[in-house]
């Protein structure tokens, strides 16, 4: 049995009931791809925190650009609608989730998208915990605050992954939701397929 045949009848067990695909690339070509679930090998499905590492590629693309510096800050960025305490944090610290507010967890963003809009307005009235840099806490919420700031700066985070990411890479069958203000979700929610 070779490492792919391993690496099916292992996914195939109850823990791992989540997985939908297994796709080996090897040298930028593909030497195994294997559906697990209903949804085909060439569908877009949701990513989830994934989203994340496409959203700091296009921080990285803006810094790089000079439209935006790890070193800007949310009151910086978004004005005067940042409340004090939280206007210091800087991009740096929502990229490594250190901004200091305080997150309650997995689910701090489920109450926001709860709320029929307003979704940035309610994360930064979020308290601020620590001085920003001093502390990780796993937040979802910063990092939509980070796809807002990039939105306010450099332009629509979606539309430059599009422009920077995926029509380079050939991805052309792509969804970025958004918040009810138009913001790409920074947090999770991008579909991509598993070839893509």
């Amino acid at each position: 049995m070779d490492r792919v045949d391993l690496a099916l009848t292992r996914l195939r067990e109850p823990e791992y009931a989540h997985v939908e695909h297994l796709v080996v690339v090897d040298d930028g070509a593909v030497v195994a791809a294997h559906r697990l679930a209903d949804r085909g090998l060439g569908e877009p499905g949701e990513v989830h925190s994934v989203t994340k590492s496409v959203l700091a590629t296009v921080v990285l693309l803006a810094v790089r650009d000079g439209r935006l510096a790890l070193d800007s800050t949310l009151g910086g960025l978004l004005g005067a609608r940042v409340p004090r305490p939280r206007r210091v944090a800087r991009v740096r610290d929502l990229l490594a989730m250190t901004g200091g507010a305080l997150c309650a967890g997995l689910d701090d963003i489920d109450r926001v998208m709860e709320l029929p809009s307003g979704w940035v307005a309610a994360l930064l009235a979020q308290p601020q915990r620590d001085p920003p840099g001093e502390r990780f806490c796993y937040d979802n919420g910063a990092v939509h605050l980070l796809a807002a700031a990039v939105l306010a700066a450099a332009g629509d985070p979606a539309q430059l992954a599009a422009d920077r990411i995926f029509a380079p890479l050939g991805i052309r069958d792509w969804e970025w939701p958004r918040d009810p203000e138009g913001i790409p979700l920074g947090y999770g929610g991008l579909r991509l397929s598993a070839l893509d």
